[in-house]
C-alpha cells in the first residue's frame, strides 16, 4: 500500500479581483488555527478573504 504524501489542512485565502484570483496568504493548518489566523489578519481594503481546505506537504 502507498503512503499519502499530502494532507488535508486549511489556509486563509485572499481575492483581488478575476485577474488575480483567489491564493493562499497562510500555511496550510487545522481549522481552528486558520479561523484564528483570519481573525488577527492585517486585511487589505476591497480584498475578500476566507478560510478554505487546501492540501499541503506533510512535514
Amino acid at each position: 500500500m502507498r503512503l499519502a504524501t499530502n494532507h488535508l489542512g486549511y489556509v486563509v485565502q485572499r481575492f483581488d479581483g478575476p485577474a488575480i484570483g483567489w491564493f493562499a496568504t497562510t500555511d496550510p493548518t487545522t481549522p481552528e488555527k486558520a479561523k484564528q489566523q483570519l481573525d488577527n489578519l492585517a486585511r487589505t481594503p476591497g480584498a475578500e478573504y476566507r478560510v478554505y481546505p487546501a492540501l499541503g506537504e506533510k512535514a
